[in-house]
């Protein structure tokens, strides 16, 4: 089913007077890929441009993501001043996910492994930044990171054990989603006061540095072999977790969880924290830290209980926008293609997202609203662009001639 007519409708509405004098490249070629990131047939920038009603050939959907990198930069600018809520707490949420491709050849593709398939496939993997705002998560930035064990391994496979090997491997890559994480947060230091993540980055790399470098506040999962130190005894956090007695209450999102607070020294962190042990209405249990040892439990809390919404986004946006559907041979295009998907506020049409399911560990779903057909007509009463109208449509106008 073909809805450019609609989308146009909808961008026309919207954005008023400056819809007739945007340059017509940019606008039609923009709309057509949109149009494919929400229709179900359309797996690929091949799919999205063999439909007859697009008027557009491969080449020049393809050129497009190649080239006028001026255009998506400040695209992508424009859409990141356009997220922001002045005077509220900025919680970043950091977390990375597979998109699993079909050639070797494509960039940053390698072998991964697949913990909800529990195999090894050909996949990119993708570290991505984002905000919650008001229950919802904004990407701010997806970075593709890469595997800088694949050049060396070959040359040390002759003396290393194949033991030794993958945990060097495993090690590079860990490195490596934690650098680029903090290396992005440092160019951003104004857009973060609590940084949230899961226990793979809560680790004493990423804790140090958001205490050290960035001034933020750290708020993760710990695993449960770390050994720390509470009220001068030494324990490993499965045997502080285990004979915690909960002391104090909180309400969140209709439930109740129980939790208690400790000032702790990790022995692999060279900073005192501060460590909640929480319990859930169904006894489950896990512990939180933050690298500042003065922040309130239940603030801490309040924090993690927003990472569940990066989670939903990965849900969303992988079976409802096409956020691996780019099997392009070029780096810049692949980076170019992930931000429309970044800023798309609807799922395919007529879609409706399944609820997620609750973790283990303290994570609350929400249910996203979605777009139905009747959506294009309550235009007026629900407006889902209050802050971008007047300003996406022209930025795109100082594009024209």
């Amino acid at each position: 089913m073909n809805i450019l007519t609609s989308i146009e409708e909808f961008v026309k509405y919207h954005f008023g007077e400056y819809f007739e004098n945007i340059a017509a490249f940019y606008l039609r070629n923009l709309l057509i890929l949109v149009q494919g990131l929400i229709s179900e047939r359309c797996d690929s920038i091949s799919k999205i441009a063999q439909n007859p009603l697009n008027k557009r050939a491969h080449t020049t959907l393809t050129r497009f993501l190649n080239q006028h990198d001026t255009f998506w930069t400040e695209m992508e600018k424009r859409f990141q001043e356009v997220i922001q809520c002045p005077g509220s707490t900025r919680v970043v949420i950091a977390d990375d996910s597979l998109l699993e491709k079909r050639g070797k050849q494509i960039p940053s593709v390698s072998k991964a492994y697949d913990h909800c398939t529990h195999h090894f496939k050909n996949a990119q993997t993708i570290l991505t930044i984002g905000e919650n705002i008001n229950g919802l998560f904004y990407p701010l930035k997806i970075l593709f990171t890469e595997n800088k064990a694949k050049s060396s391994s070959k040359q040390k496979t002759k003396c290393e054990g194949k033991k030794k090997l993958k945990a060097r491997q495993k090690k590079e890559r860990q490195q490596t989603k934690n650098d680029m994480l903090v290396n992005w947060l440092k160019a951003h230091p104004e857009n973060t006061d609590v940084i949230v993540a899961d226990s793979w980055y809560t680790n004493a790399y990423l804790i140090e540095a958001c205490h050290d470098w960035i001034h933020s506040t750290f708020v993760g999962q710990l695993k449960g072999n770390l050994i720390l130190r509470v009220d001068n005894k030494i324990m490993n956090v499965n045997e502080l977790v285990s004979t915690s007695k909960m002391n104090r209450r909180v309400p969140l999102n209709g439930k109740t969880i129980q939790y208690r607070s400790y000032n702790a020294q990790i022995q692999s962190v060279r900073i005192p924290v501060k460590i909640v042990v929480t319990q859930l209405e169904n006894g489950a249990r896990a512990a939180l830290v933050s690298s500042d040892s003065q922040i309130s439990g239940e603030d801490m809390i309040r924090y993690y209980a927003q990472r569940w919404s990066i989670e939903s986004f990965f849900k969303m946006a992988k079976q409802n926008l096409g956020l691996g559907d780019c099997h392009l041979r070029s780096q810049k295009a692949h980076r170019h293609y992930m931000i429309p998907p970044q800023k798309q506020p609807f799922p395919k049409k007529g879609k409706s997202l399944k609820k997620s399911k609750k973790s283990k560990d303290l994570n609350f779903s929400k249910q996203n609203q979605m777009l139905s057909p009747e959506n294009f007509k309550k235009l007026r009463e629900n407006d889902p662009f209050p802050q971008i109208r007047g300003q996406f449509l022209p930025f795109l106008l100082s594009y024209a001639a």
